[in-house]
């Protein structure tokens, strides 16, 4: 952002969804999604897993390490 001049970047909606449906369909193989767990991580209204990372530190890493600006709008 200081090299570019960018004042604010915020996720494209389209970016953002995107990776909400691949985290919700990755929770479901995890014990969140058990209809038995009882947990913070889970919505009570609706039981939907709120968990953000449902992969190992090492590939959100992977997923996070470079940034890609097309998948935000920016500001100067």
């Amino acid at each position: 952002m200081v090299r570019d001049g960018y004042k604010e970047l915020a996720v494209k909606p389209e970016v953002h969804d995107k990776y909400n449906a691949y985290i919700t369909e990755e929770l479901k193989w995890t014990a969140w999604d058990d209809k038995g767990c009882m947990s913070w991580y889970k919505n009570g209204n609706t039981g939907k897993v709120t968990n953000n990372l449902p992969m190992s530190l090492e590939d959100f890493w992977g997923k996070t390490r470079m940034v890609d600006l097309s998948d935000f709008d920016k500001k100067l």
